[in-house]
């Protein structure tokens, strides 16, 4: 990932949008970036309690295209194109589709008293 890189992950079980703090090899484990949380239709917000964090490599649900570049508008905050949002708007659709699987399969006790 280049500096700048615009990517979509996992922070704190949250999918969230991340651009990439500085340029990073494939082998690195770890990756340093700033966090941007979803605002609304497009827009995102940087993250004031974590404005830059270093997160497993594997948190990486998919790198959005560099064709497709971001605005900024305000300082602090990212709009994205259409085909990046909806992008994101699919990895986060898949990730709580997996962590509803996962809840629906644990048993649950219950404890009338």
């Amino acid at each position: 990932m280049n500096r700048g890189t615009l990517a979509v992950a996992v922070v704190s079980h949250e999918v969230v949008l991340v651009e990439a703090a500085r340029s990073q090899s494939t082998q690195e484990r770890i990756v340093d970036v700033f966090v941007f949380r979803h605002f609304g239709h497009r827009a995102f917000l940087a993250d004031p309690s974590r404005p830059r964090t270093r997160i497993p490599a594997g948190d990486l649900l998919c790198v959005l295209p560099s064709a497709d570049a971001a605005r900024c508008p305000l300082t602090g905050m990212l709009e994205l194109p259409k085909l990046a949002y909806g992008e994101y708007a699919e990895c986060n659709k898949r990730h709580q589709n997996r962590v509803a699987h996962v809840w629906g399969a644990m048993p649950m006790r219950v404890s009338l008293r």
